[in-house]
């Protein structure tokens, strides 16, 4: 008969009398679930004699479970459902928009019979949050995908404001301004829709004029090559936005803190005439002047492959090492491949004054960036004894190796 641990089977309301009540009470409970009785007992079988005595006991547990059910939400559940009523929450359909201010990014709300939208308060928004999780307050999509970073941040007892000098709040408006769906709810402090479609933002480098040892001027400029706006805040991320008064611009790496947005940053001839001085350049995206230019001289890395055969001594088989190493013309490039990254055994030096030719040696490392896919087929592994990497000898490595080294460029 079927039943659980919190519901166990009761096939009577009270103890049978006798053998044949007994056997009653079964039968009924039996036919009940589908279960049916014997041939051999059905002449003794008549269940009609306890079916009035289970109508009534059940009809009995039924009302002693609505006077359970009943009497619950009068203890409990009633006073939250008046609690809730009591506290007028905000009901309706509601919107949300967010504007960006001078320091900070606030919250605005537009209420039912509301003519315009105003600062949400945090009692606002708590009221809100609650009315809105009730079903009582309703928002559109929009504004529905606005509201939930707002949301998890009073759960956390966090403001709804943004504030530009902190990271955490500068990167919830990023995403929020990354989000195409939200370009309806983001304003300006005039209340205009942020404009999205302004002129990247470029680095641009002036060399000195003429002077060996002057200054290279470095600004930020729009791609027309018009002055950058008043920027309020840069977020972090693919690409790099930067918020403007009226103006949202896709624009490069920030670069180091103490460079200025709006005003050109002067650095030394000597200090970004070096190979770390263009490296740094380059992951800015700057266009190198000529006079830059000049002074590189591209020098190739190459890269030497050798492999031996290894007998493990504590494991069965054969293992094939593999030596991934490499260099550059007078050492000053000497890496090895470990299998999941290139270990320099003699760093270069990154600063430091340029050599005394005045040229600027970089370093070509194309065949370094073939080396993971050359070795994806061969299944090699790093082998932490050697600071190399493996390939297991099987039945099929004699066919393998061949095949690899003929695909080596």
């Amino acid at each position: 008969m079927r039943g659980s641990h919190w519901d166990p089977f009761r096939p009577w309301p009270n103890p049978p009398a006798d053998e044949d009540e007994f056997w009653q009470y079964i039968a009924f409970a039996a036919r009940e679930q589908g279960v049916e009785v014997p041939a051999f007992l059905e002449g003794v079988t008549d269940t009609a004699r306890v079916a009035e005595k289970m109508r009534r006991a059940r009809w009995h547990q039924e009302i002693q479970r609505w006077n359970q059910t009943l009497d619950n939400w009068v203890r409990w559940e009633e006073p939250r459902e008046l609690e809730a009523g009591r506290a007028e929450g905000p009901t309706g359909d509601h919107d949300l928009r967010l504007r960006l201010g001078h320091q900070e990014a606030v919250l605005e709300w537009k209420a039912p019979g509301q003519g315009g939208f105003s600062r949400l308060k945090p009692t606002q928004a708590r009221r809100l949050a609650e009315s809105h999780e009730r079903g009582s307050a309703r928002l559109p999509l929009e504004a529905e995908s606005l509201w939930m970073p707002f949301r998890s941040r009073l759960e956390m007892g966090e403001g709804i404001e943004l504030d530009y000098e902190l990271d955490d709040d500068v990167a919830v408006l990023g995403r929020l301004l990354r989000q195409p769906g939200l370009a309806s709810r983001v304003v300006t402090e005039s209340g205009e829709p942020l404009k999205r479609e302004a002129p990247a933002l470029v680095w641009r480098l002036e060399p000195p004029d003429g002077q060996a040892d002057g200054y290279y001027q470095l600004q930020l400029v729009q791609s027309d090559g018009q002055p950058v706006p008043e920027i309020r805040c840069v977020m972090p991320g693919r690409p790099v936005l930067y918020l403007a008064r009226e103006t949202l611009h896709e624009g490069p790496p920030r670069g180091l803190s103490d460079f200025r947005v709006a005003a050109s940053t002067p650095i030394p001839a000597p200090a970004l005439e070096t190979l770390a001085g263009v490296e740094f350049l380059q992951r800015l995206g700057v266009d190198l002047p000529e006079r830059l230019r000049g002074k590189i001289r591209t020098m190739p890395v190459a890269v030497v492959i050798q492999c031996r055969l290894h007998l493990p001594p504590y494991r069965q088989g054969e293992a094939c090492l593999f030596e991934i190493r490499a260099a550059s013309a007078a050492g000053a490039i000497a890496e090895v491949w470990n299998g999941g990254q290139w270990l320099s055994q003699s760093p270069v030096r990154r600063g430091g004054a340029a050599r005394k030719d005045g040229l600027i040696p970089m370093y070509d490392r194309s065949a370094q960036r073939l080396i993971p896919g050359l070795m994806a087929p061969l299944g090699a592994r790093r082998h932490y004894s050697t600071g190399g990497v493996s390939v297991r000898v099987t039945r099929k490595f004699p066919e393998l190796l061949p095949h690899w080294l003929r695909s080596l460029p």
